[in-house]
């Protein structure tokens, strides 16, 4: 299920609008005098909020007023919860990406188990110096998750046997991610604004225009084309370990695609405690989860299983992620040379 906000600012601050809350929501608690894993609590509504709209497909962001309408809040208590997350440390950086599909790549996420769990820090490692891989989701014991680009199924098959040889898993579960398409072409001027909000997604659009040398004004109208076309999109990379309580991630495996959009309807309905979704892929479902314990995950776990035709959920603890930039930021600097 991919949706779209559209919002008026185009600033790229925090202070101005909310600037992502995206992929990495589930990341992003807010530990100050709140619980996550409590139904009713204004904090979890607000991150749910934000994150029922925040697939692989997101790419205009939120404003405080729109959050605030929806939720029947004033304004000011969104902007409040924002920037305690940010005081508490959740939220490390806004960090500004790019839609595979401008270059040319498509998106795979691969969930698979190493061999020996002790060997796991050198695996990831390994892992992260393979060409197009973009984020590692590290669950507790064995299993990890990881997204890659590729240019065509061959060049998928190959990075699948490489990922796969390293942890020692011959049968890992895959699935392409859903990016929106795009055809507009992009000038010199949008990958520079690119490399420079990439570098700090905080810069104004007065900032990025000294930078680059062009006004303000058309930092404002290009980024602007950019995510109208959407070709960029924002989240926030935050620090799981400040998660108050367990933070769990639920593998919906349903090939009945009617079938399966039930079961999303019914997990919506009872999941109130999720801060993250992604239910695009016609065969599988993502939910994230914060719990007070393993009780709790549990039975929510054996009850999305009871579920007609949802048998196969796999369920997993969230231990770290990470997100691995170099790649995306290598292929920015070659179109800069090709614009030239």
């Amino acid at each position: 299920m991919v949706r779209f906000w559209r919002t008026p600012s185009l600033n790229l601050a925090p202070k101005r609008s909310l600037e992502g809350w995206t992929i990495l929501i589930q990341n992003c608690p807010i530990s100050s005098g709140g619980d996550l894993t409590r139904s009713g609590n204004l904090q979890l509504k607000i991150l749910k909020e934000l994150s029922s709209m925040s697939t692989f497909g997101l790419y205009l962001r939120p404003t405080y007023s729109d959050v605030a309408k929806k939720l029947g809040i004033d304004e000011e208590t969104v902007r409040v919860r924002v920037r305690q997350a940010e005081r508490a440390g959740t939220v490390i950086r806004w960090q500004v990406e790019i839609n595979p599909h401008v270059l040319g790549r498509e998106a795979t996420s691969v969930i698979l188990n190493v061999d020996d769990p002790s060997k796991k820090d050198s695996i990831i490692s390994q892992i992260k110096l393979i060409d197009e891989v973009v984020f590692i989701m590290d669950f507790y014991e064995k299993p990890l998750r990881i997204h890659f680009y590729h240019e065509n199924d061959q060049d998928r098959e190959r990075k699948l046997d490489l990922i796969k040889s390293i942890c020692g898993d011959k049968n890992p579960t895959y699935w392409q991610l859903g990016f929106a398409p795009v055809s507009a072409k992009l000038k010199k001027t949008d990958w520079q604004i690119m490399k420079a909000l990439r570098r700090d997604s905080l810069l104004s659009n007065l900032e990025v225009a000294k930078e680059i040398g062009v006004s303000a004004r058309t930092v404002k109208r290009r980024v602007s084309f950019m995510t109208e076309a959407r070709a960029i999109y924002t989240h926030t990379v935050g620090n799981i370990k400040r998660v108050p309580g367990m933070a769990y991630l639920f593998l919906v495996d349903c090939a009945n695609e009617r079938k399966k959009r039930e079961i999303d309807e019914q997990i919506r309905s009872r999941l109130d405690n999720a801060i993250f979704e992604d239910t695009f892929n016609k065969q599988y479902s993502i939910y994230a989860a914060v719990f007070h314990n393993m009780g709790e995950a549990d039975e929510m776990y054996r009850w999305i299983k009871s579920l007609e035709g949802a048998e196969k959920t796999r369920t997993y603890v969230i231990r770290e992620m990470l997100s691995i930039r170099d790649w995306i930021n290598n292929e920015i600097e070659k179109r800069l040379k090709e614009s030239s």
